[in-house]
């Protein structure tokens, strides 16, 4: 329902960009405290592997029970504040939903599998990590919806200090989306890094964003690009005054460097766009990680299994390549995102456009194509070969070692 103005002469409690800097400083509080929760509890990490998984399971149910709460309070308060701040009555707001079983459970298994393959330390990292995520987001979706609600759309405001995949998303200003959509939790560009601090802020009618995603969005307008090298030649920065960092040099001691030589030369098909490319969605990852499992029943009674994505590590689907262990969703989705945005080996194979890059020493590849309605929808997202990589044959795992050919274009394929 469309927000109604407040009556002439009414005078907002506090500026836009005062309620932005107290609701900024509400969540970056709330991340301290979810972070400590999260070390209390992995302290008492049973000893018994068997009562593990239903206890770090509990564990994301209560954090989400107490600081989720929290989370979604401190956002809808500040949609009211905003909207306030900006002329226009509260209207509706919508909460996020809490954390399910289901995804809990999910969560729970990824701490088991870096915890079975990388030791205690690394799982416990992954832990306070899902858990930050897990409550931020309850943030991001509530005023997601709530805007959804009023007609209104949203955009990204990055954090000072954000990577440049953060700043490019936030370059893309204003969302809109339908009450549907808005439950998703990652269309249009809603998808975060883990400790990534950049927040949803709803954008009103005739009103101007956020002055750092203002700034963003005025970027790619005059430039007509938004790369990773605008970010980290200091340019964007130098311009703008937003300081940032770089999300791949971050990972880099956990998961390893990129292994293309300095010196190379992309091999890009001009056909190909590299700006203005999709979103992988949470379920093009989930896909992508977990997989699916199609089966069909033949006329003579047979059945054929088919297996679909399934690339995270361990999954253990026939045919399929993994990843290495210890790379999470979160790792994947922006491998898969920096290979569209900034590929080093691009193919267009006729409505297909191919993308692939190394990130950490992986190869990559991301197709996608043009929809019925003209929306872009992803095709596959998976690892083709480099340390760590496996191909499931019949024989069992198989490593796929690292070839630049995939990038020189001297593998035909």
């Amino acid at each position: 329902m469309p927000l109604n103005r407040m009556p002439d002469g009414y005078d907002p409690p506090m500026s836009a960009d005062d309620a932005l800097a107290l609701y900024e400083a509400a969540l970056a509080s709330l991340d301290q405290s979810v972070r400590a929760a999260a070390t209390d509890a992995w302290e008492r990490l049973p000893d018994d592997p068997a009562a593990r998984a239903a206890w770090i399971e509990a564990c994301f149910q209560s954090v989400d029970a107490q600081w989720g709460e929290v989370s979604d309070m401190v956002a809808c308060d500040y949609v009211v504040l905003n909207r306030a701040a900006h002329g226009f009555e509260p209207g509706m707001v919508v909460h996020s939903d809490s954390l399910s079983s289901l995804s809990a459970g999910h969560r729970g298994a990824e701490v088991l599998r870096r915890l079975d393959a990388d030791g205690e330390q690394a799982a416990y990292g992954l832990f306070v990590r899902r858990m930050t995520s897990m409550v931020m987001n309850r943030a991001r979706s509530a005023v997601r919806r709530s805007a959804a609600a009023a007609g209104s759309g949203w955009c990204r405001v990055p954090e000072r200090g954000a990577c440049w995949w953060c700043l490019m998303l936030a370059s893309r200003g204003a969302v809109y989306e339908s009450e549907q959509t808005a439950t998703g939790t990652a269309s249009g560009g809603a998808r975060y890094h883990a400790h990534c601090r950049c927040t949803a802020v709803e954008v009103l009618d005739g009103e101007p964003l956020p002055a750092r995603a203002r700034a963003c969005v005025d970027w790619y307008t005059d430039k007509g690009h938004f790369t990773r090298d605008d970010v980290e030649s200091g340019d964007f920065t130098r311009a703008t005054g937003i300081p940032s960092t770089s999300i791949e040099e971050r990972d880099d001691k956990r998961l390893g460097r990129s292994r293309v030589p300095d010196g190379f030369t992309p091999v890009l098909d001009p056909a190909v766009p590299t700006t203005g490319v999709p979103i992988v969605s949470a379920d093009d990852i989930d896909v992508a990680t977990r997989g699916r499992t199609i089966t069909r029943t033949r006329s003579n009674g047979t059945t054929v299994t088919r297996y679909r994505g399934g690339h995270a590590h361990g999954t253990g689907f026939p045919g399929k390549t993994e990843f290495p262990p210890g790379w999470t969703e979160d790792d994947i989705a922006l491998a898969f995102q920096l290979a569209m945005a900034c590929p080093q080996w691009t193919s267009l194979a006729g409505d297909r456009r191919r993308y692939r890059r190394d990130v950490h020493g992986v190869i990559v590849e991301v197709t996608w194509y043009p929809g019925p309605d003209g929306a872009p929808v992803i095709g596959h997202c998976y690892p083709l070969c480099g340390a760590g990589v496996i191909v499931n044959s019949p024989q069992g795992p198989v490593a796929v070692p690292w070839d630049i050919g995939w990038l020189d274009g001297t593998i035909k394929s």
